[in-house]
């Protein structure tokens, strides 16, 4: 789809579902004739399908709804991490068409072998735009992986696997930023602000800086690295190298050092937190509190596996403002993102939707 008429209704559709032409038509500021071929086209290719009538429009006419054909494979969605590769299709709404393909790999030429068959899955479904995640680093203009847990023992230029993409429109991005988008896209009342978004799952611990509605770009593609933040506290040596790292306090591994039974997630989910428990999340809620005071967003967003846990995030949030500045305290929220699947496929299929819905061909996002 290249017309920006249609991307322009076609966004405004999926922002205000169950609006009528006339309504539409006021809101993008179009000529009835033209709203009315452009609406239609999108019908014929299946973008949009009219709902069932509701009250009367103009005079007297019933109003027909128009809405996102939930049925359409619009987009696809593929994650590079590590231990392998995942994608799948999905339509405009964010919802799987059918179940994630799943590669394993564990070096770089498994993952350029992985994601050369699943990109094969998904172009005959002709989608308008691919939405591509690796966790790490990639350089934006090769588009080479530099570093990550995915291949940490040798650099992957995507190029030459991306190209086979042809015309669709590939928007890349770090694992985190697809998560930030997906958070953004659901919640457009902020995309004029500043958010960083937290995930914090067993031994991965990452942060998107979202700026305006857009995810921090920086001289390299990748997560506002949270998780390798350095803390003075002994670790297991991370596999960038360092010892310290916010990632390497919060997992099993560092509950065990500290004394701890089980698993990260299972000292949560006790009556009562035991002090190593209480520990890890004193650590992790300084390295947020840093992360805040240095970006200054509006507010904060934490996903992730604790963030279900009401007494996890009640400890986190007592922590996390103990540790602020009062002028932040006073102006900087903190929410939960509960969703499941917060790094997979499904997640990088929302770079895509972005890029498809706000006419860009995927550069931006990249």
């Amino acid at each position: 789809m290249n017309s920006p008429t249609q991307l322009k209704i076609l966004s405004a559709v999926w922002r205000n579902p169950g609006l009528s032409r006339s309504e539409l038509g006021e809101l993008a500021g179009l000529h009835v004739n033209t709203m009315t071929r452009t609406v239609d086209a999108l019908i014929r290719k299946g973008y949009l399908r009219e709902g069932a009538s509701g009250q009367s429009g103009v005079r007297g006419r019933p109003k027909i709804p128009l809405e996102v054909d939930p049925a359409r494979t619009c987009v696809g969605g593929i994650a590079i991490a590590a231990g392998g590769v995942e994608a799948v299709a999905m339509n405009l709404l964010g919802q799987p068409q059918g179940e994630a393909e799943k590669a394993a790999a564990s070096n770089s030429a498994g993952i350029a072998k992985a994601v050369s068959r699943l990109l094969g899955g998904l172009l005959p479904k002709n989608p308008l735009a691919l939405g591509v995640s690796v966790t790490g680093f990639v350089d934006p203009v090769s588009r080479r992986i530099l570093w990550s847990s995915a291949a940490p023992a040798a650099e992957l230029d995507l190029a030459p696997l991306l190209a086979r993409a042809g015309e669709t429109p590939v928007a890349l991005n770090s694992e985190i930023h697809a998560l930030g988008m997906r958070w953004l896209m659901k919640h457009v009342e902020a995309e004029h602000d500043d958010t960083l978004v937290v995930t914090l799952e067993d031994g991965a611990v990452g942060a998107s800086m979202l700026i305006a509605g857009r995810p921090n770009r920086g001289c390299v593609l990748g997560g506002n690295e949270l998780g390798h933040m350095s803390l003075n506290i002994e670790t297991a040596r991370c596999y960038c190298g360092g010892v310290g790292c916010v990632e390497r306090v919060f997992c099993t591994d560092f509950l065990h050092r500290l004394g701890g039974r089980g698993s990260l997630g299972e000292a949560f989910a006790e009556p009562a937190l035991s002090a190593p428990a209480r520990q890890i999340i004193d650590l992790v809620a300084l390295g947020v509190a840093n992360a805040t005071v240095f970006a200054r967003p509006h507010r904060v967003v934490v996903a992730g596996m604790p963030a279900h846990n009401a007494r996890f995030r009640d400890a986190l949030e007592r922590a996390w403002r103990r540790r602020l500045p009062a002028v932040f305290r006073e102006r900087v929220t903190l929410s939960w993102y509960e969703t499941k699947a917060t790094l997979s496929a499904e997640t990088s299929g929302w770079l895509a939707i972005a890029s498809v819905l706000s006419g860009s061909d995927g550069r931006a996002w990249t």
